[in-house]
């Protein structure tokens, strides 16, 4: 068996030649437009308020779905975002059932309102209907594939940078360039106006997302409207909608009290929290500010990360995740590495207990006890483009000394022929449609609490957080 020094060395002798390499390969694919009916399961395609449509477009990693509802329209960017959306979906329907009741409109009285103005009625300001494609996270691997290519040393280099791009774009002259600082400069406004959403929460309003099992800091304007509502109706505590408890599993606990945490303390109490566990884990100050200033990591985001890498508390190089978390700059991307750390845990307990997350890595990179380099990414369907290439030679480069004896690419959803053979043949071994076993582990537990029989169908669909 051929060494990761061996390879390292017939591949090419530095960033350079990868270049060069790089430049020479031809045969990269185009995203493919792919049918929900062959990519999602019966009961992500449609409901009974609401549809995704059939035409599915991928970046090369995520799949991009367009959802009609009777809430609006959504455009989730991966098959993992879709997931929340259709539990959303669920609550949206819960909460204009409830707010049409008796026992509302009194609590609306009670509190100084108009019960007829208090009812959530979608139909009078529904979701303005998105145009344009999303970008997925495919700006995400052109990032790193770049930053591979320029040799940079750690991930809080360049985002020490990035406050000086957006004021910059005027100044580029490659169109496409520009339009991507652009629209990196729309997305950090975006992300700036829900950060300062998110701490503005009540605790009525985080109170209700936990009777529906929903994420408080979501990004679902219509959700968020809706809630606040029912919320400022609901401040004397006139409901008592049930949830079904949080499953648990052996070992991966971390996720149901991570989520406690999220509903139970306020957002500046939930940052103290999150502030002394990365303080006494060691990290210097610039990080961590950097950590909480990413407007894309959300509260509930940055509690499961740092619950998901307490649970590997064994493990080393833990700083590096962080500070590929810091690089994200969408909320795609930034669930992108949150999943990929999950995962990684799964790995962790299912598979072989992981050693340490190598350094220099934009994505969580690990490496086992039993010597095994492992990248576990939570793609949807993934295609041989230049970054995958640029990538898949500069591992071989950065891991050929620490006497790895294979290295495997983990993916949760599937890959295109082309790419499972041209990442093949550089030594890589590749595992796909990972997502469901993980899902399964993670999930595979009895509820602690029962469902009430009250529950309507759509609250029972929103009941476990997932």
């Amino acid at each position: 068996m051929k060494t990761l020094s061996t390879v390292s060395l017939t591949l090419c002798s530095g960033l350079l030649s990868i270049t060069f390499a790089i430049q020479a390969e031809s045969g990269f694919e185009q995203p493919p437009i792919l049918s929900a009916k062959q990519v999602l399961p019966d009961e992500l395609q449609a409901g009974d308020r609401f549809k995704v449509q059939d035409e599915v477009h991928n970046d090369g990693y995520l799949n991009q779905f367009t959802v009609e509802s009777d809430f609006g329209e959504f455009r989730p960017e991966s098959t993992i975002m879709l997931r929340i959306r259709v539990k959303e979906i669920g609550a949206l329907a819960e909460l204009e059932r409830v707010s049409k009741t008796e026992v509302f409109a009194k609590a609306a009285i009670e509190a100084g309102l108009n019960p007829a103005r208090a009812v959530v009625t979608f139909a009078q300001h529904p979701v303005s209907t998105v145009t344009g494609l999303p970008k997925g996270i495919g700006r995400m691997f052109k990032r790193t594939s770049r930053q591979v290519q320029e040799g940079a040393d750690t991930a809080a280099d360049t985002v020490s940078g990035d406050d000086d791009k957006p004021s910059a774009c005027d100044d580029i002259e490659d169109e496409a360039e520009r339009q991507d600082c652009e629209e990196a400069l729309a997305e950090r406004q975006r992300g700036d106006s829900l950060m300062v959403r998110y701490f503005k929460l009540s605790d009525a309003e985080r109170q209700w997302h936990q009777k529906l099992g929903t994420d408080p800091y979501t990004s679902n304007d219509e959700l968020y409207e809706a809630i606040k509502s029912v919320a400022w109706a609901d401040r004397l505590g006139r409901f008592s909608v049930k949830f079904a408890g949080i499953p648990s599993v052996p070992g991966l606990d971390y996720l149901g009290k991570a989520t406690d945490l999220v509903w139970a303390l306020d957002p500046y109490e939930l940052r103290d929290y999150n502030t002394k566990i990365l303080t006494e884990s060691g990290l210097d100050e610039a990080t961590i500010e950097a950590f909480f200033s990413n407007p894309w990591l959300t509260p509930s985001m940055q509690t499961r990360l740092i619950a998901a890498l307490g649970s590997l508390e064994s493990v080393t190089g833990r700083d590096h995740v962080i500070r590929a978390a810091i690089e994200t700059e969408t909320e795609a991307e930034a669930r992108f590495v949150l999943e990929s750390v999950i995962s990684m845990t799964w790995f962790n307990v299912y598979e072989s207990p992981i050693l340490k997350f190598l350094p220099d890595a934009y994505f969580p990179v690990a490496l086992t006890e039993d010597s095994r380099i492992v990248i576990l990414l939570p793609v949807d369907f993934l295609i041989w483009t230049q970054e995958i290439a640029e990538l898949a030679h500069a591992e071989v480069l950065h891991y050929s000394d620490v006497g790895a004896e294979s290295r495997e690419l983990w993916l949760l959803g599937s890959i295109s022929d082309t790419a499972r053979i041209e990442i093949e043949v550089r030594d890589w071994m590749v595992k796909d449609r990972m997502g469901e076993r993980i899902r399964q582990d993670l999930q595979e537990m009895t509820p602690e609490e029962t469902t009430p029989e009250e529950m309507t169908p759509e609250t029972q669909a929103v009941a476990d957080p997932g």
